[in-house]
């Protein structure tokens, strides 16, 4: 739990104690005046009508760094004032110093951590549903490279590099669309082939293993592109 700072007052006078709570702004804590009224304090930390004096804290029971039982609550006596140490210091007792009241903080460092794309939508919508904002503006797009390769599209044959037999004889066409960097791939239908063809892959921003984006570079005869576990040949349309 958490740190609380008490006052404690010793009346020399008839023996008696009193402890007082120390309040900060904004602690969060019912202001209640005083944890203890002035009395006296039994050691045992139970109430006693007739006891020995001796069973009650008295004056030499109190030093810096020594502890306080007050009905069950234990207490570190941290500091003092300059009268209370110069009483001592007149009974030939000398306290130890005033230990520090604070207690260093320890930063916890929060990292965010991304998580994993899940397919839905696009991969920069997913991302930008993690900045914190319960309305997220959409992501940014190069309207410049959009108006200068605006329907400007690498297209493409293509075959798996499979070793399964099945797979030998499936044809793709792949798009790739230089305004945004995206890839569409679609299979022609082929007669009792026993594969429905169409749409292989809607058109989306694919990766390399390594997480970079596919570019126009990466576009070529004779290249092997792997997208979605699925490696392609590309050749001459």
């Amino acid at each position: 739990g958490d740190i609380q700072y008490f006052r404690l007052f010793y009346y020399l006078a008839d023996d008696t104690i009193e402890i007082l709570r120390t309040h900060n702004k904004n602690d969060g804590r019912h202001s209640f005046t005083k944890l203890l009224k002035r009395s006296k304090l039994p050691k045992n930390g139970k109430l006693s009508t007739v006891s020995d004096p001796s069973d009650n804290y008295l004056w030499q029971d109190l030093k810096i760094g020594g502890t306080v039982n007050v009905f069950n609550r234990v207490m570190i006596i941290a500091r003092c004032d300059a009268f209370t140490r110069q009483h001592y210091l007149s009974k030939g007792i000398v306290l130890k110093e005033d230990m520090p009241l604070m207690v260093p903080e320890k930063k916890v460092e929060l990292k965010r951590v991304i998580p994993p794309y899940n397919g839905f939508g696009s991969e920069e919508d997913s991302l930008r549903s993690c900045m914190g904002s319960l309305n997220p503006p959409p992501p940014k797009k190069d309207l410049q490279k959009m108006r200068d390769k605006n329907g400007l599209i690498l297209c493409f044959n293509a075959q798996l590099v499979s070793d399964k037999p099945y797979d030998a004889d499936r044809r793709f066409v792949i798009q790739f669309f230089m305004e945004d960097d995206t890839i569409a791939i679609r299979e022609p239908p082929v007669q009792n082939s026993g594969i429905m063809g169409g749409s292989f892959l809607r058109r989306q921003s694919m990766k390399h293993a390594d997480g970079t984006a596919y570019a126009a570079k990466d576009m070529y005869v004779g290249n092997i592109v792997d997208i979605v576990g699925h490696k392609f040949l590309l050749e001459c349309r």
